[in-house]
């Protein structure tokens, strides 16, 4: 096991021993589900750790059939963008194409 690893490994070690260990937890396909959504929040973890570029900002998809975050919502498309403090951004789009639109910005180390 690399030292550089080795938190990583240990959070998923505790991650997968809460799974197992939920009172909710009564079937293998409950559990196989536990496992498949941790699988998937580490996925979007790795992503938005390393698939950005702060010279180069796009909004990505994190959520989607795969990777899921929290309860499962069919009429919402989330996307996530990182930005440089200190600079204009704009935004483009056609009107007309979404219900609804709302952006969130959030500073430090939200996640």
């Amino acid at each position: 096991m690399s030292d550089l690893t080795k938190p990583l490994q240990d959070a998923i070690a505790e991650a997968e021993a809460l799974i197992e260990g939920a009172p909710f937890i009564r079937t293998e396909q409950d559990l196989l589900e536990g496992y498949d959504y941790l699988a998937g929040r580490i996925r979007m973890a790795m992503q938005m750790a390393f698939d950005h570029d702060l010279d180069r900002p796009v909004f990505i998809n994190p959520t989607h059939q795969y990777s899921r975050q929290g309860l499962d919502n069919p009429d919402a498309i989330y996307f996530n963008a990182y930005l440089k403090e200190g600079v204009e951004y704009v935004v483009r789009g056609r009107r007309g194409t979404s219900a609804d639109l709302s952006f969130q910005v959030m500073g430090g180390t939200y996640s």
